[in-house]
Parts: structure tokens; sequence; C-alpha cells
């Protein structure tokens, strides 16, 4: 438990967090701009339709690698990862921690985009979410956690923030 409180205060610690967030709502939100603007003023468009283009998965993914791969990437490359290890941790505990820590990083960015998208959407679009927005969103969720496992596994495998950000981009 403390070693997943102090991951969690070292995350909140970066300045890269907070970065990689302003960059996922500016997404969102030139996103639904650019939606608005292909459809023009007459074209009905759903909120929920809206917010599931604004996601976009692919930038929102890239966005959650680069992230996990400077978040762990700078414990291996500061070797700071020896002192858990001297401290007793079991690389087993380390590694749950980490993705426990990655896949709340995921889903927090994954409710920036939406709530950005929402707002955005809502000034924008039609407000209705239409029939199957839920399930499209979850399982957007879900292909988001699991990349961030994939990536999370590339990062403790390689062991390497510049490794891990070039196999996890490309």
């Amino acid at each position: 438990m403390n070693l997943l409180k102090s991951d969690l205060f070292r995350l909140v610690k970066e300045k890269s967090l907070y970065i990689l967030a302003a960059i996922v709502a500016l997404f969102a939100l030139l996103k639904c701009l650019t939606i608005n603007m292909m459809i023009g003023e007459d074209g009905s468009y759903l909120l929920g339709d809206a917010i599931l283009q604004s996601i976009g998965l692919d930038i929102l993914g890239t966005i959650v690698a680069i992230g996990i791969s400077f978040f762990n990437g700078k414990e291996f490359a500061s070797k700071t990862i020896r002192n858990k290890i001297c401290c007793g941790e079991s690389r087993y505990k380390i590694f749950i921690v980490k993705l426990i820590i990655n896949l709340m990083l995921a889903v927090l960015f994954f409710l920036i985009s939406v709530a950005t998208a929402a707002i955005a959407g809502g000034i924008l679009f039609d407000n209705t979410l239409g029939e199957e927005f839920w399930e499209k969103a979850f399982c957007q969720l879900a292909l988001l956690i699991g990349f961030a496992s994939l990536i999370t596994c590339v990062v403790n495998v390689t062991k390497s923030m510049k490794a891990s950000l070039i196999l996890s981009v490309a």
C-alpha cells in the first residue's frame, strides 16, 4: 500500500502529467470543432457521436503511451527502482503497482477527453447521447486499458525510457 501511495504521489508531482492532460483536453476540443465545421450549421449531429469521435483512441493512446513511458522510464533511467528492490519489495509487487497507476492514468485521460468533448459538444451539437453511446464508450475505455497494460509491459521489459517511448509510439 505504501508503494502505491508513493507512486501516486510521485505521479501527481510530475509536471508532464498536467501537460499531457492539457494536450488531451485540447485535442478533444479541436476534434469537436473540426466535426462541427465538417457537418456545417444545418446538419443534425448527436452529442454522443461527437463525444465518441472526439475521444480519438489513436491520439489518446499515443498520449497515454508517452505518459507511461515517461513515468515508468524515469525510474529505470535514474536507477531508483533498485531502492525499492533493496527495501524488500518484490518485482511482482512493483510491477502490479505500476500497472495499477498506469491504468488509473489511462482512465484519467479518458475521462478528461470525454468531459471536454461533452462540454464542447453540448454547446455545438444536439444534446442527445444516442442509443448505443455507453456501450461504445465502455468499449473504447476497455481498448485503452488494454493498450495501457501492453505499454506497461513494454516499459518493464525494455527498462529504458527512450526505447519504450520509441516502441510504444511506433
